[in-house]
């Protein structure tokens, strides 16, 4: 490869690498600002965990963002909430599907699953160290969900050898997410 051709390359790298970190960013502080206006939430930390390109859509890239909060009626109960937004550095949305198979976005992304996610903090049951890990994703506020989860592990605690170690990671694609948590705690 010519030398003008690896400092092409090596430009493109850094500028794209500069202009998904500004981009993350922005998101960062637009949903810091979105969910600090809520007045039932003492705390609040917004940070992006991952960046996947949307390889069919140029420009385009999901963000899978974390969330950490803490309620004002419960300053000691952390709530941890992961979500995927979608921008092009330019407008953010929490939905995007293809027009041409009506496919959403959100069910092609997926997070990586950290060994720190398998941790004493997310275990459910079974060997905090056993070789198989199995993650179910769930979010508490989908009526599928909430039937599903409960059913899996009762399955699995009697099917299965201890082995195994289960853990739950919530994952949520509601837009609002923090909001609904919210209206959750009201009604219990």
């Amino acid at each position: 490869m010519s030398l003008m051709l690896k400092l092409l390359a090596t430009t493109l790298l850094l500028t794209s690498g500069v202009f998904a970190q500004s981009t993350s960013s922005k998101i960062e502080s637009y949903l810091t600002g979105e969910y600090e206006d809520n007045p039932k939430l003492k705390t609040i930390i917004v940070k992006v965990e991952e960046i996947k390109p949307l390889e069919d859509l140029d420009g385009w890239d999901a963000y899978i963002v974390a969330l950490e909060a803490t309620l004002k009626s419960k300053p000691k109960e952390i709530i941890k909430q992961k979500a995927i937004w979608f921008s092009n550095g330019v407008v953010i949305t929490k939905e995007l599907t293809n027009l041409s198979n009506g496919s959403q976005y959100t069910d092609e992304i997926k997070p990586d699953i950290k060994p720190s996610e398998y941790s004493r903090e997310n275990l459910i049951y079974g060997n905090e160290n056993a070789k198989h890990k199995v993650a179910i994703f769930s979010d508490p506020l989908c009526p599928f969900c909430k039937d599903f989860a409960p059913e899996a592990l009762k399955y699995m605690k009697k099917s299965i050898q201890k082995s195994l170690l289960f853990i739950i990671i919530t994952f949520h694609f509601y837009v609002f997410i923090l909001h609904q948590l919210l209206s959750l705690e009201l009604q219990l």
